[in-house]
């Protein structure tokens, strides 16, 4: 079976495999740091007009695509290869999956195959590797490496192998800041399975991997002034997020306390009613792609719902005959989850083969107790089944849908291409030495070379954008934006896609400059969308 899986997988991802980059934002900042480290300016924002200002992510994957950058520098020429650091990291978490499962859960070969399978052809995986550079399928990867590590730490102990686990584990949080809860997790565990001597050497090396990057970034965190100028969320530090309404919109309003338990009420109902349905039956919910996310609730709800039950039940039952490291990791992670002021499908997505797991041993103990064991064994491979089926039947509709008219081909490739020929127009059209707000200024400066700031709350920073020399707006999207029709009647428009409505706004050199409107229904967040 896998001899066949495995070509089939690839040929997927190959297939799928397109041009579009940095339209989610976040992968726009992860090349351009990249890039950064590639041409030795340091782990630094060169989209900035002030030198040295440090982002808040960690450098774990920037790090790794830096090593496209080196070895094909010219952008956007190298995008497949820098596509190809997630594509063969999900080729890594099918692997390990095989592995884990069969080594340490004992699950048939024929049953992990299945898991890995059904993993690595989750559309939504398939479309952070092929249609962005996000982080979550290298993330995935180290975080299964970690797991595999810590299960054979706490077997066997060890300090070599509570080095490696420790180094994992580490990794595992200078990829993604969320990682911090593998560590946690690992620690905690190493201490339940009695290895304390372990879990001390374990503890002391994480600290100086992983905090060092903390450490660093605490030291030479951006200035007010730096973080104001930046005006956005790359610059504005965990805490800030956390404590906002919605993260990296902290003008939207600060939370408090006592909005914790209404925040971790309507997060914990969204993945019940929302992602668990999307890890399972991705094609209607399509929770990744922001061009195509629906309303949670409704019919939609109740098949979620019921996934989550099912879920539950079967993490209920592998947890009374034994925890293991992934029943430690799997609550840490939802309670980060439903905590973070922020959509968390991405949060929970590397967890995929687990609630697979639980999944399937749930339906098998009903199907035992209902019909009988032989009926049971064969559940969980119809299950599978049935999951690859509709995975495999959205990559071929997406594949046909790229083939047919421009009107029906991916929204997310229309998308990228309508801001990609602004782009273009702006790097043939604005001055080189442009300043310009963007919602997405990473984007902008790949695309056009031109030094970009963030464009959140235009009357807040109006003031300081005429101090900068800020002079043009490049208002970037990844959805139809409202038209702008009180700023396009007051500022000069040098460029307008329809129906996208995205466009270049020309504000007046300094002498002829209009103050920012008023209009309450243009102030609000037209720029940030």
């Amino acid at each position: 079976m896998l001899a066949i899986a495995v070509p089939c997988v690839a040929a997927v991802y190959v297939l799928r495999l397109d041009q579009v980059v940095g339209l989610y934002t976040d992968d726009a900042w992860y090349v351009l740091l990249a890039k950064a480290l590639a041409s030795g300016d340091g782990y630094t924002l060169i989209n900035s007009r002030s030198p040295g200002v440090l982002p808040l992510y960690p450098p774990g994957f920037p790090a790794l695509l830096s090593l496209a950058f080196r070895l094909a520098p010219r952008f956007p020429e190298n995008v497949a290869l820098l596509k190809a650091v997630s594509v063969v990291a999900m080729l890594g978490v099918g692997a390990v999956t095989v592995w884990y499962f069969t080594r340490e859960r004992g699950v048939p070969l024929a049953g992990s195959a299945g898991l890995a399978i059904a993993t690595v052809l989750h559309p939504g995986f398939v479309f952070l590797a092929t249609s962005t550079v996000m982080s979550e399928c290298v993330f995935a990867l180290v975080q299964w490496l970690t797991i595999v590590a810590v299960e054979r730490t706490a077997r066997r102990g060890g300090s070599g192998a509570a080095a490696v686990s420790a180094a994992l584990a580490s990794l595992a949080f200078l990829t993604r800041t969320v990682g911090i809860v593998v560590p946690v997790a690992a620690f905690a565990y190493l201490v339940k399975e009695r290895r304390g001597r372990t879990a001390v050497v374990f503890g002391a090396l994480v600290i100086p991997l992983a905090g060092s990057w903390t450490l660093y970034a605490g030291a030479h965190a951006p200035t007010a002034e730096q973080r104001a100028e930046e005006n956005t969320y790359v610059v504005d530090g965990y805490a800030t997020a956390f404590w906002s309404k919605t993260a990296a919109f902290p003008n939207r309003g600060a939370a408090t306390l006592a909005d914790l338990p209404r925040r971790a009420w309507d997060n914990g109902r969204e993945l019940a009613e929302y992602d668990c349905g999307a890890l399972a039956l991705y094609p209607i919910f399509r929770a990744v792609e922001p061009t195509e996310w629906v309303t949670p609730g409704g019919w939609r709800g109740v098949v979620s719902l019921a996934f989550a039950a099912l879920a539950t039940a079967g993490f209920a039952a592998v947890a009374l005959e034994r925890v293991t490291l992934t029943e430690l990791l799997v609550p840490a992670t939802l309670l980060v989850t439903v905590l973070w002021p922020a959509y968390g499908f991405r949060f929970v997505l590397p967890l995929l083969p687990v609630f697979l797991f639980y999944l399937v041993t749930a339906v098998q103990q009903l199907v035992r107790r209902t019909i009988g064991p032989v009926a049971a064994r064969r559940a969980g491979g119809l299950v599978l089944g049935a999951l690859v089926a509709v995975s495999i039947s959205a990559h071929a509709a997406y594949l046909w849908s790229l083939g047919g008219p421009p009107a029906t081909r991916p929204s997310w490739i229309r998308t990228f291409e309508a801001n990609h020929e602004m782009l273009l127009w702006v790097a043939t059209h604005l001055p080189a030495d442009a300043l310009v707000v963007s919602p997405n200024p990473a984007l902008v400066f790949l695309y056009t070379g031109r030094k970009a700031l963030g464009s959140r709350a235009p009357a807040q920073n109006w003031e300081r954008w005429e101090r900068l020399g800020v002079r043009y707006a490049v208002v970037t999207g990844w959805r139809p934006l409202r038209p702008l029709r009180v700023a396009m009647s007051r500022y000069r428009v040098l460029y307008r896609s329809s129906p996208m409505n995205l466009v270049v706004l020309d504000f007046g050199d300094a002498s002829s400059r209009l103050p920012w409107m008023n209009d309450p229904a243009e102030a609000l967040d037209w720029f940030n969308w």
